[in-house]
């Protein structure tokens, strides 16, 4: 029961993380609480004198995409751009593991019950973040104001994909509930979320959350012969009057009208037409592998139109998502990924529909969990919510939930004591919890998580180049370079010393640049050049101090010089990736990063920029 407990544990408390760009602490919260259930529910087998899982139809079209994942990541010729995407895979899959494997077996039925308690919990308490993110806070309790609210999801469309899943869900259980309490408990939770998603302004949302509520009323229907309908339908003179009197007294409150505006639900400005058309334009050119894990920020600028370029300016603006996940699939892994992502959804309603028809009762919840997944997949017709760990990891929960229902239990007895200690050693290693506490152990799960994050931490934590202090004073290097004018190491470490001088602040404390300053530093370091055209570093140095005085294109120039004298020169590359991002050239920033990892895997700055160019 242990498990399912870290479960239900984990869905209550991942909403409350926040999820920030280069800090993703909700997606590390929800990973590693999948992860340590999963070690749970490893260990548990061990204690058993019999070895028992659950099977589902799903698990061989699921073994399908994990290796076509494993395919598509190992053929990348962007490899370091592949790796967060999966990564995803790889916890999207294991999500769908972990909650059939914890909600099957004995008293499977309370363990849905916990696990749909913490995930209504989490959902109640952060809608009503949510909510008073719209006025500020109430009383004494205040919070940051929001004009579209996110909560801690970092984003509107974020916060309105985890309500759109999770209402039909808590809807689902507030119908099979039995007890007057818990009946109240899931009411609060879907007026309160329901309230929160209205304050998203997510046009997506509040199409895709009534078409699965639509799907949620025929799957209760259906199997009772349409029973409510008929009784409705005999209603009919009193009810469609009472709702038209409704809408028009809504229609007329000058209110909820200002509500509905502020909401952007009949916002028409935003749309994606042209970037849809230019994404179809990617894929014919790649039709069947596509581009590539990851790669759709750093090839798609080669199909933008001119329309969307106007639109769009690649210096302005970077189209990172095709804002459709299907037609993205689609042009990153052709129809081989696009198809095989595609029948693992059909077969898993196929085979949740079979099951469900088949029940003696049909399950409320189980309905709710279906209508969840499907309003998440019909937002991504219009968004790319599921490229985000988060969303995907929910999505593939939700489906093993479900699956839960029709899983089987497979048990055998274990062949002894050295078994047991395998697989308890597998389970360990897998989830990389030794990673944490000794890094020769580090791989697995929860470090190739932690890696991009402690990455930006450290480099937060790192001097800049301008903070750090030069020990040589100005005036002795510069009779140095009277008396030695031919050393082109003086001219270096004097154009060194003016660099340390370009950045200061003014009586305001603002950061200030000094061109005097910046004009002696790339003099002096001319004259090292001259003098040494084989020295890597004073190249380097100049196109720092041009990208510092806001030229990026001469500063690229000379960064690309130090690369051509050093091609292993990583300070230059990581430079001219980050000039190339700038100037809206992903490709070119992209091949430089990759470059980086290349020579030094663990580099800090490689791994978040790498991060940011997605995020």
């Amino acid at each position: 029961m242990f498990p399912s407990l870290a479960l239900a544990l984990t869905l209550f408390l991942t909403p409350f993380f926040p999820d920030e760009k280069l800090n993703r602490l909700k997606l590390i919260s929800l990973g590693a609480g999948l992860t340590l259930t999963g070690l749970l529910w490893a260990c548990s087998r061990a204690a058993e004198k019999k070895f028992s899982f659950a099977r589902t139809p799903l698990d061989i079209p699921l073994a399908v995409y994990a290796a076509l994942a494993l395919f598509f990541y190992k053929s990348s010729a962007n490899p370091a751009t592949a790796a967060s995407e999966f990564q995803r895979m790889i916890f999207s899959v294991g999500a769908f593991f972990v909650a059939v494997q914890t909600l099957s077996g004995i008293a499977a039925e309370k363990k849905k019950v916990w696990a749909v308690s913490g995930w209504a919990a989490g959902l109640l308490l952060i809608s009503l973040y949510g909510v008073l993110q719209k006025s500020g806070g109430i009383g004494q309790i205040q919070v940051p104001q929001m004009e579209r609210v996110f909560a801690t999801f970092g984003n509107p469309i974020f916060f309105a994909a985890f309500l759109i899943l999770s209402i039909p869900v808590v809807l689902g259980a507030f119908l099979e509930s039995k007890k007057i309490a818990a009946r109240l408990f899931y009411a609060l939770a879907l007026f309160v979320s329901a309230w929160a998603l209205f304050y998203t302004g997510t046009r997506a949302a509040f199409l895709a959350l009534p078409l699965a509520l639509i799907f949620f009323y025929v799957l209760l229907e259906l199997p009772s012969g349409w029973t409510v309908t008929k009784k409705l339908w005999t209603r009919k003179f009193q009810i469609f009057p009472a709702i038209a009197v409704l809408a028009a007294l809504l229609l007329f409150s000058s209110g909820v009208r200002e509500k509905i505006r502020a909401s952007r639900m009949t916002a028409t400005s935003q749309t994606h037409t042209l970037i849809w058309k230019d994404v179809l334009k990617m894929w014919k050119a790649h039709p069947w592998t596509g581009t590539g894990f990851g790669t759709f920020h750093i090839e798609f600028p080669a199909y933008a139109s001119d329309e969307l370029k106007a639109a769009y300016p690649q210096n302005e603006r970077i189209v990172n998502d095709a804002h459709n996940e299907f037609l993205q699939i689609l042009a990153e892994t052709g129809l081989a990924g696009f198809a095989v992502f595609m029948s693992l959804l059909i077969l898993f309603y196929v085979y949740a529909l079979k099951f469900y028809a088949g029940m003696a009762a049909p399950s409320p919840l189980l309905a709710g969990i279906l209508s969840g997944a499907l309003a998440l997949l019909i937002e991504n017709f219009f968004s790319v919510d599921m490229r985000f760990i988060i969303s995907s990891t929910y999505l593939f929960l939700a489906m093993g939930f479900a699956a839960s229902y029709f899983s089987t239990e497979i048990s055998f007895v274990w062949p002894g004591t050295l078994a047991k200690g395998l697989w308890v050693l597998a389970a360990v290693a897998a989830s990389g919890v030794l990673g944490l506490v000794h890094k020769p152990f580090d791989f697995g799960l929860l470090p190739s998580l932690l890696r991009p994050y402690q990455a930006n931490r450290e480099l937060k934590n790192q001097p800049d180049f301008f903070e750090q202090k030069y020990p040589q004073s100005i005036e002795g290097l510069e009779e140095m370079s009277k008396k030695f004018p031919g050393e082109w190491k003086v001219w270096d470490k004097l154009g060194f010393a003016y660099a340390k001088i370009i950045e200061g602040k003014d009586f305001q404390g603002k950061k200030v640049v000094y061109p005097a300053n910046a004009e002696k530093s790339v003099n002096a370091y001319m004259k090292a050049f001259q003098l040494n055209p084989a020295a890597e570093g004073p190249p380097n140095n100049i196109g720092n101090i041009f990208y510092t005085m806001r030229k990026p294109a001469e500063a690229i120039e000379w960064w690309k010089r130090a690369v051509t004298i050093n091609p292993e020169k990583i300070d230059a590359r990581l430079n001219l990736s980050i000039a190339y991002y700038s100037l809206g050239r992903v490709k070119d920033a992209s091949q430089q990063l990759e470059e980086v990892l290349k020579r030094d895997p663990q580099n800090k700055t490689a791994l978040v920029m790498l991060k940011r160019m997605v995020e």
